[in-house]
């Protein structure tokens, strides 16, 4: 719908559902590492959605 189903920019929303992703306690791995870059790169609009 023309991004009119987005309160704020796609590319914000969805580095927020990721990290939502990540857990709170601290617990690490690579795979949550890789969470972290994609929300850091969707958040310095190096990814375009």
């Amino acid at each position: 719908m023309d991004g009119r189903c987005f309160d704020s920019a796609p590319h914000l929303v969805a580095a927020r559902m990721i990290e939502g992703l990540l857990p709170k306690d601290g617990r690490a791995g690579m795979h949550y590492a890789y969470l972290r870059r994609v929300a850091e790169a969707l958040r310095e609009d190096r990814i375009h959605l």
